[in-house]
């Protein structure tokens, strides 16, 4: 398995308090720190249930099969948390972000298991936080998110070869009810 890291390159929505995409493409790769002090996306007060969306670089996946897109974002939250998802060849389901109180702000993961050797798939890839219900004193900071994509090379042909041509394997031990072992003869030729 291989891993390629995509980071946010535009925003698809701009509905948050800050929502610039820049603010958290900086290249940060967990579990390195990230500088709290700078930029960041924010969900406050008058973000009740908002998607705010980003789209994510891509890379080249010819004959390549993509498994697996792990979400790492970096941030905190004061009381309520928000949902993450993706968009890869159709929204996934949403998983709770996780979060934990900026006192205490630290790296999360969110596992998406997918499948496809589509490249269209990839270049769509979309990632997409939905704040909750936002209380008057509620906030949602997010420093930093890269996505972690997982790939293999990609299988050629069928991977179940119970059948060949509508031929079951085992029935093709035999040709023409002969089993292969007593065809070592030819017409009496060895």
């Amino acid at each position: 398995m291989t891993t390629a890291f995509l980071d946010p390159n535009l925003n698809n929505t701009s509905l948050w308090f800050t929502n610039d995409f820049n603010f958290i493409n900086d290249g940060i790769r967990q579990p390195n720190a990230v500088n709290e002090g700078a930029s960041a996306v924010e969900a406050s007060k008058n973000d009740d249930n908002e998607n705010q969306e980003y789209r994510m670089e891509t890379f080249s996946i010819t004959g390549q099969r993509i498994t697996q897109i792990k979400i790492w974002t970096y941030g905190g939250i004061l009381t309520v948390d928000a949902d993450v998802n993706i968009y890869f060849n159709g929204w996934q389901t949403p998983q709770d972000l996780n979060l934990p109180v900026p006192t205490s702000q630290a790296w999360t993961s969110n596992t998406f298991t997918v499948e496809s050797t589509t490249q269209s798939h990839i270049d769509g890839l979309l990632l997409r936080f939905t704040s909750p219900t936002m209380e008057i004193a509620n906030q949602i900071l997010i420093h930093a998110v890269y996505a972690e994509v997982t790939y293999e090379v990609a299988t050629v042909g069928p991977t179940n070869l119970s059948k060949w041509n509508g031929i079951n394997t085992e029935d093709l031990a035999k040709w023409n009810g002969i089993n292969w072992s007593d065809l070592v003869k030819y017409n009496g030729i060895d």
